[in-house]
Formats: structure tokens, C-alpha cells, sequence
């Protein structure tokens, strides 16, 4: 939220970027098949290990641009794309695929957890932000079958929708109460209106693409962009979070 350099140019440029990266990843895992069925378990740590750098370089314990808002995410992907193609090789050494990714995604969230604990926290900010965010996936979960609708029977979707919901719940935290700046173009221009408006906007844009996701068959290419859409929401969320608590 604090980053300062999106324009409409560099933001079309970066989506663009985005999604050339996610296409080929498709194409590329349609390749060598990959064992994705542990796929979560790792890329979720990897994903909180990305907003724990990002966090340590917003509070000047990391100098490096490309602990930047657009580096964090080019060296996070090259962290994960490496170690699962390692992984497949470390097979040959009776080693499974998912070993070695969870290790090092282990290890990096170990050495942020020990840069930052030793600071000064603040607890309030973890509760403003989990109880909406649970209060609204929990109706919109008691919701969904009353209306017919069985998309968040899926646990990934479910998750997937949390953590939007925690990361429009965090950026309004931090718009309202703790000085933060939201910079993504269209979310900034909402909230300038209200920021309540990053609510409808958030799940109205996710459940729209976890619909279209569910509907296709390729499990290579739901999996990935699936992962995609989760690491869009809690990455940010968690980057939102941590630095509530320690401001």
C-alpha cells in the first residue's frame, strides 16, 4: 500500500508482464507434470515469505530494490519456479517433489520470523482485521447454498475468497486508521470515494473469477491460476497486516 510508482502505462505493462509469466508457467508445467497435489502446501509459504521480505524492506531492514513492490514478486516466483524444477530433479536421489521447495520456503519464513519478532507489535491490528474478515467469509460460506450456489463448497475457494476479503479488510484498516496509502490504480481511485467500496470490489471481482475457474478442465492450468489468485490476495494482506502491527 505504500508503494508509490504505479501509473496507468507501468500498470498495463505489468499486467501484461503478469500474465505472458502466468501463460508460459501453464505451458511450461503442461511440459514436465509436475506433482501438484502438495502444490498449497509450499506455496503458501512462499507467498508469506514474499510479504515478509517486502515488509522488512518498508521498514529499512532490507536496502535491495529488488525487495521492491514488482521485485519481490519476480524473485519470489524465481524462488518457487527453481526449487520445484529442483525438486523433480532431487527425485533421482529418492528424495519426493515437494521436499525441496517446502524447505526453502520454510527456511525463508524462519529467517523473516527472526528479523522481526524482536521488534515492537501490536496486537490490535490482527484482531481488527481477522474478525470482519472471518464475520464475512463465514456469511458469504452460509450464504452461497441458500441461493443455490455451490462455489464455495470448494476449500480452495473458500480460502481464495478470505484472503481478499483480509486484504480489502487490512487496506481499509490502513486507509482509515493508520495512515497508509492505497496506490493500485482502480482500488485507489474506489476508495477516494469511500473506502468501504474495496469490499464489493474485492469479492465481486473474485468470485467472478473463481466461477470461471471452476468450469475449467484442465487441472494444470486451475491449479496454477487458482494459486494465482490466492497469492494476489494474500500476499498484499499479509504485507498490510504485518505492517499494521509494527508501526
Amino acid at each position: 500500500m505504500a508503494y508509490q510508482g504505479f501509473t496507468p502505462a507501468n500498470t498495463v505493462v505489468y499486467a501484461l508482464l503478469f500474465l505472458a509469466l502466468l501463460l508460459g508457467t501453464v505451458r511450461l508445467f503442461r511440459t514436465f507434470r509436475p506433482d501438484l497435489r502438495l502444490f498449497y502446501a509450499y506455496f503458501v509459504p512462499f507467498v508469506l515469505l514474499g510479504s515478509g521480505l517486502r515488509v522488512m524492506g518498508d521498514l529499512g531492514l532490507l536496502s535491495s530494490p529488488l525487495f521492491g513492490n514488482i521485485g519481490i514478486y519476480a524473485f519470489i516466483y524465481a524462488l518457487l519456479l527453481g526449487s520445484i524444477l529442483l525438486g523433480r530433479w532431487s527425485t533421482r536421489f529418492g528424495l519426493q517433489e515437494h521436499h525441496l521447495p517446502l524447505t526453502l520456503a520454510s527456511v525463508g519464513c524462519v529467517y523473516v520470523a527472526l528479523r522481526l519478532l524482536p521488534l515492537s507489535w501490536q496486537p490490535e491490528p490482527l484482531l481488527l482485521a481477522l474478525l470482519p474478515t472471518l464475520a464475512l467469509a463465514s456469511a458469504l460460506y452460509l450464504a452461497f447454498p441458500r441461493l443455490g450456489l455451490r462455489l464455495l463448497d470448494s476449500r480452495v475457494n473458500l480460502a481464495i475468497l478470505a484472503a481478499h476479503l483480509l486484504d480489502a479488510t487490512t487496506t481499509y484498516l490502513g486507509l482509515t486508521l493508520y495512515g497508509l496509502r492505497e496506490e493500485v490504480l482502480l482500488t485507489r481511485f474506489l476508495v477516494s470515494l469511500d473506502p468501504l467500496l474495496i469490499f464489493p470490489l474485492k469479492a465481486g471481482i473474485v468470485l467472478a473469477a473463481l466461477h470461471y475457474l471452476d468450469d475449467l478442465e484442465d487441472e494444470v492450468s486451475k491449479t496454477l491460476l487458482r494459486a494465482a489468485l490466492l497469492g494476489l490476495g494474500l500476499g498484499p494482506a499479509a504485507r498490510n497486516l504485518l505492517l499494521e502491527m509494527l508501526i
